[in-house]
């Protein structure tokens, strides 16, 4: 585990798509974008989860550690 990276920039656009999957849920974006059919937002938030998991496993790489001696 000590030769593990975490990425900031795709560990946070993991956390905020997860959030995003979570409001809609619950039922909180509901308030500020307007779905026509539940289709639609079912859709949005399957597409949201497999970005927010390409996201995270993005964030995490292996250190590249050369011990190459001469």
């Amino acid at each position: 585990m000590r030769d593990m990276k975490v990425n900031l920039i795709p560990f946070v656009s993991g956390l905020a798509c997860f959030s995003v999957v979570y409001g809609l849920m619950a039922g909180k974006v509901q308030e500020f974008i307007y779905f026509a059919d539940p289709l639609n937002e079912m859709a949005m938030a399957f597409l949201l989860s497999m970005i927010g998991g390409v996201c995270f496993l993005a964030a995490f790489e292996k250190k590249n550690v050369n011990n190459f001696s001469k």
